[in-house]
């Protein structure tokens, strides 16, 4: 967060503490376009054989998508959809979100730390294992874990399937959101606070050192 936005008055962390937990419908409708906007239909790729013969091999390999020609990995699937949901939200949506008073110390610190939180919530490891779970962040596991197409520690090709078919089914993250939004909103709520409420303690600590020195 860049310091020098979040001007010079002290942010109520305890309203805000207070009221983040409390705005789970909203919290949960942006996090839902988020998983629409990380979803990928493959059908218009259909063609591009290198392309989705490497995310096949990939993901059956145990890794989760392959960045070549287009940015197919999973971490780099949510960052879009992050970008697209949650950084494209105006200041009024943030008053409206959080309870907080336009142009306050809070609505602009909250506007800048939303464009950065995606790499505090949207955490991937590299050495994980799929088949065991092993070294997955809590997010990881959520998405990876509750998708139909991951089945006994692996992503298997349906061979009744073309390639394009089945990669659409495997990024269709969109269609298992509702199942795990209860799971999600708890893991987006205690990242929030943690990154956004520590930042803000920093800031009134400045604000107050500043002070004494006036």
């Amino acid at each position: 967060m860049n310091k020098e936005h979040l001007g010079s008055a002290n942010i109520d962390t305890e309203k805000l503490r207070h009221h983040i937990p409390t705005a789970e419908a909203q919290i949960t409708d942006l996090m839902k376009e988020m998983f629409v906007k990380a979803s990928k239909d493959w059908d218009p790729l259909k063609k591009s054989t290198r392309t989705l013969w490497k995310n096949r091999e990939y993901l059956e390999y145990g890794l989760l998508g392959y960045n070549g020609t287009y940015y197919d990995r999973w971490y780099n699937r949510f960052l879009t959809g992050y970008a697209q949901s949650f950084s494209k939200m105006s200041e009024v949506q943030v008053q409206k979100l959080f309870n907080v008073t336009p142009g306050s110390n809070e609505a602009i610190a909250l506007l800048e730390i939303l464009n950065k939180f995606a790499y505090s919530f949207i955490k991937f490891t590299t050495d994980y294992k799929l088949n065991t779970g092993e070294n997955m962040t809590d997010f990881m596991k959520e998405v990876v874990t509750n998708n139909p197409m991951f089945v006994d520690g692996e992503f298997m090709r349906d061979q009744n399937l073309q390639v394009n078919e089945w990669l659409t089914q495997v990024y269709d993250f969109e269609g298992y959101f509702d199942s795990i939004q209860m799971n999600m909103h708890i893991l987006f709520v205690e990242a929030f606070l943690d990154s956004f409420l520590k930042e803000c303690e920093m800031h009134n600590a400045r604000v107050v050192a500043r002070s004494a020195h006036i």
